[in-house]
């Protein structure tokens, strides 16, 4: 008898297991990001404003977060470059898509509006996709993130031989996540003030 119940505590054991470590790809739901949540360490380190955390918050690390926390990135974003125009922006892309979302616009417009000089003294885009796709898929895709910025600015008065793009596909990441897993954070063109050549 006594064999019976170590064999029922294995079987829970493993189930527990399962449960803890079973990569659910599938499953896009977290609990509601924040400021004070876990967060990435960006470039320049800059806090957003009402907070003494690096701006960019993340939830668990790989794990495959909504469509609304894109959205809060962006916002996080333009919290940012309004505090500290210095600081190093960052647009952020829905899954599979190289289109700006408003969030992204409403950043581009700031960056623009507090940076004069940008007219003159060249960009670098560098876009970046998350590890959800194929590699070429996402170096290509990172790519068109990076020209739909470039294209956005250039409706703002910068000329586009001012501008540089790189596609850096999955490379660097924000948040680092196994293969396979969807995270916004990763979606994201980096804006780099200065000569660009």
């Amino acid at each position: 008898m006594a064999w019976l119940w170590i064999l029922l505590a294995l079987i829970l054991l493993a189930l527990l297991l399962w449960w803890i470590f079973a990569d659910d790809d599938e499953v896009e739901t977290v609990a509601p990001m924040a400021a004070e949540t876990a967060v990435m360490t960006p470039v320049d380190n800059t806090p957003m404003a009402g907070t003494t955390e690096p701006v960019d918050t993340v939830g668990p690390a790989g794990t495959a977060l909504t469509a609304e926390t894109a959205a809060q990135a962006n916002q996080n974003a333009l919290q940012r470059l309004t505090a500290n125009p210095d600081a190093t922006p960052r647009v952020y892309f829905a899954f599979d898509s190289a289109e700006l979302t408003d969030g992204a616009k409403a950043v581009l417009d700031q960056l623009v509006q507090v940076n004069p000089g940008a007219r003159t003294e060249g960009i670098t885009l560098a876009g970046f996709a998350d590890r959800a796709g194929p590699v070429p898929y996402n170096q290509e895709l990172s790519g068109e993130r990076a020209e739909a910025v470039k294209q956005y600015l250039s409706t703002k008065g910068i000329a586009a031989d001012v501008i540089e793009t790189e596609a850096e596909g999955e490379r660097p990441p924000l948040v680092e996540t196994g293969d396979g897993v969807r995270e916004p954070l990763n979606r994201r063109v980096r804006i780099e003030m200065g000569d660009s050549a």
